[in-house]
């Protein structure tokens, strides 16, 4: 179940009525404000990875005690959430200046049928077969001389030709920094978006360039919850590495690592 609290601040202007923005604290955020959410409303909200809506969003009058429209008050925000900590709730909007109420929505793990159509869907965007092998060749003069080769040959490969593989017979080695948090997609898919140079050949030239692109990549077939809190951990430890060597050659771990 997937809740979130809608918070409001009444105007300060006449008629002093109660405005969506709530000004000091997000318009829609988590219990104890310390989760900003950034939809402007709910119906554009998104079920979390994996995971699909079994109903609508309906407001939560139970959690403690509220008015008709599911409101409770408070003269701020701490106010209402300090009284809810300690058991009770005003429910009278007199002499208050904020309010906030609560709403919850079912979500359900995607089926299996769902799972499969993910997966034909990568399959479908997958090279054929009878992709172009890559022969590694290059002139003295141009590095690149291999990509260019490739991509005349008709490849249309983008990781296999991107700056983080240095030749054919290595692999693509793309650095912590480079990869954003992982997303699960179902138990079993995981996706990952990575950020590489991608090759282009320009026109008219035997060479080429690199430029900065965005990829996603599927993991199939793995325990994908359990894989993406390895790439977040993984993610930490090369961040704190940096910091430590940064540390130690600058004497400060806010310089960027270039």
């Amino acid at each position: 179940e997937i809740e979130v609290f809608e918070n409001q601040r009444r105007s300060v202007f006449p008629p002093f009525d109660w405005s969506k923005n709530a000004i000091s604290r997000p318009n829609f955020s988590d219990l104890s404000f310390k989760v900003a959410f950034t939809f402007d409303k709910l119906s554009d909200t998104t079920p979390p990875p994996g995971f699909v809506w079994s109903g609508d969003w309906i407001l939560d009058k139970n959690y403690t005690q509220t008015d008709e429209s599911g409101w409770s008050y408070g003269f701020k925000f701490e106010t209402i959430l300090s009284n809810y900590y300690a058991k009770k709730s005003c429910t009278l909007p007199f002499n208050t200046h904020a309010r906030r109420r609560k709403w919850v929505r079912k979500a359900i793990r995607a089926s299996v049928d769902k799972e499969k159509s993910i997966l034909k869907a990568i399959d479908s965007q997958s090279s054929p077969p009878s992709a172009p092998v890559i022969q590694e060749y290059s002139a003295p003069d141009n590095p690149n001389s291999w990509r260019v080769a490739a991509i005349e040959s008709g490849s249309k490969q983008i990781l296999g030709l991107c700056e983080e593989r240095i030749s054919t017979h290595s692999t693509v080695v793309i650095p912590w920094t480079q990869v954003s948090s992982p997303a699960v997609i179902t138990s079993s898919i995981l996706s990952v978006q990575v950020h590489i140079h991608r090759f282009l050949k320009v026109e008219h030239s035997r060479g080429g360039k690199f430029e900065p692109s965005t990829m996603e990549v599927f993991v199939t077939n793995c325990p994908a919850a359990e894989l993406a809190s390895l790439f977040v951990e993984r993610k930490w430890c090369a961040s704190m590495r940096r910091s430590m060597r940064n540390l130690l050659e600058f004497g400060t771990s806010s310089v960027l690592d270039v």
